[in-house]
C-alpha cells in the first residue's frame, strides 16, 4: 500500500511502501508484521479509527478493497482490535451481505435471486430444457424422476434408502436443538401441513378425530417434573380436550413395539444399536410424566391403526378408530384403578 510510506520509528519517508519492510528489518530489527499497528498509527490513524465499527457489517475482502489493503494488512487489524473474523456461515448470515448479493444478482442478472424467475440465466435454461426435452424443468422427466427415486441410486450413494436418509439428517437436526428450539419448530412444522416432522399417521389419526367432532390439539408440551432424563419438556402427539386425554400414535418400529420386541432386543438405528429398554424407558418417563399432571394419557400402536396391516406407516387408518381409543382409555384407567 502506497499510504505505507513513512517509519514509525524514525519517520523517514519511503519513495514507496516496498521498501519500508526492508527498511525496518535493517534499521530497526523490526518484520513488518509485527510493526504494522505502529505503521497504522503514524500512516493512516483514520483505518484504526473506522474498523472496529466497519468491521460489524463489511467483510475483510470489503474492507481491504476499499482503503486499498493488503491481506495481511486487513488481518493485523482483527488481532490488533482483538476481533475474530466472522466464518463464511456468519457472513452469510448477515442481513447487509444479503442485500449486496441482491443487487450484484439484479444488476448482472436482471432479478434478486441468479435463478430468479426473472433472471437471464433462468429464461435462457428454461429455453433450452423446453427445445431440447419439451418441459419446463429436466425433474418433470420420467426416466429423471424414475432415477431419483429409485432406491437403488440411494443405497449405492449413501448405504441407506431415501426415506432412512431424510430421518437421519431430521434426527441429526432435532439432535442438535435446543428445548426450546424444538418447541418453535414443532410449532411451526404443525401450521405446515406438508410437514415432515409430524408423521403422516399421526395427521390422519388427528384428522379423524376431529371428524368425530373432537375439540384436539397437537403437539401438547408440558414441562418435564420427572428430571429422569436432562430433557426439559416433553411434546404429545395428540390432546383430546374433552376427554383430559393425551394420545401417543406410535411407530412400531420407532418406539419398539412390545408386541414385536423383546426388551433384550436392539434395534439399529442410523448405524448405531440401540436398546429396546432405553427406548420403552424414555416412553415410560414421558407417560409417568403427564400422569403426574393429571392428564389420562394412551398408546396406540401403528400395526393397530393401519387398515392395510401390510401398508407403510402413511396408510390409511381404521375406521374404529375412535371406538379403539376409548376402549383404551376404558382399559388403561381399569387397570391404573386396580394397581391402586
Amino acid at each position: 500500500m502506497e499510504l505505507f510510506t513513512k517509519c514509525p520509528y524514525c519517520e523517514k519517508i519511503m519513495k514507496s511502501g516496498r521498501g519500508l519492510s526492508s527498511h525496518l528489518k535493517s534499521k530497526h530489527n523490526k518484520t513488518y508484521s509485527e510493526s504494522l499497528k505502529d505503521i497504522y498509527e503514524k500512516n493512516v490513524p483514520e483505518i484504526l479509527n473506522s474498523f472496529p465499527k466497519e468491521s460489524e457489517t463489511m467483510s475483510l475482502t470489503d474492507f481491504k478493497e476499499k482503503y486499498g489493503l493488503q491481506f495481511e494488512q486487513t488481518l493485523k487489524l482483527y488481532e490488533i482490535f482483538k476481533i475474530k473474523p466472522r466464518t463464511l456461515k456468519e457472513s452469510a448470515s448477515l442481513k447487509e451481505r444479503n442485500e449486496k448479493i441482491k443487487a450484484t444478482c439484479l444488476k448482472k442478472y436482471g432479478d434478486t435471486n441468479v435463478l430468479g424467475k426473472k433472471s437471464k440465466i433462468y429464461l435462457k435454461r428454461n429455453k433450452t430444457v423446453k427445445e431440447k426435452y419439451g418441459v419446463d424443468n429436466v425433474f418433470q422427466l420420467e426416466e429423471v424422476k424414475k432415477k431419483i427415486n429409485s432406491e437403488d441410486v440411494w443405497l449405492k450413494k449413501y448405504g441407506l434408502t431415501r426415506g432412512e436418509l431424510i430421518s437421519k439428517k431430521l434426527k441429526e437436526r432435532w439432535d442438535s436443538l435446543s428445548d426450546d428450539d424444538r418447541k418453535t419448530w414443532l410449532e411451526k412444522s404443525i401450521r405446515n401441513k406438508n410437514s415432515s416432522c409430524v408423521s403422516n399417521l399421526e395427521k390422519n389419526v388427528a384428522k379423524r378425530l376431529l371428524d368425530y367432532g373432537w375439540s384436539i390439539e397437537t403437539q401438547l408440551c408440558l414441562p418435564n417434573l420427572e428430571k429422569a432424563t436432562s430433557r426439559k419438556i416433553f411434546l404429545y402427539d395428540i390432546y383430546i380436550k374433552e376427554l383430559n386425554l393425551l394420545v401417543e400414535v406410535n411407530g412400531d418400529y420407532w418406539h419398539a413395539n412390545p408386541s414385536i420386541y423383546n426388551e433384550e432386543d436392539t434395534i439399529p438405528f442410523f448405524g448405531e444399536e440401540k436398546k429396546v429398554s432405553d427406548i420403552w424407558l424414555f416412553d415410560k418417563e414421558k407417560i409417568d410424566n403427564a400422569k403426574n399432571m393429571g392428564y389420562n394419557i394412551i398408546t396406540i400402536w401403528e400395526k393397530d391403526v393401519l387398515k392395510n396391516k401390510h401398508a407403510k406407516a402413511d396408510g390409511e387408518i381404521v375406521d374404529n378408530i375412535n371406538d379403539l381409543i376409548l376402549e383404551e382409555m376404558y382399559e388403561n384407567n381399569k387397570n391404573n384403578k386396580n394397581n391402586k
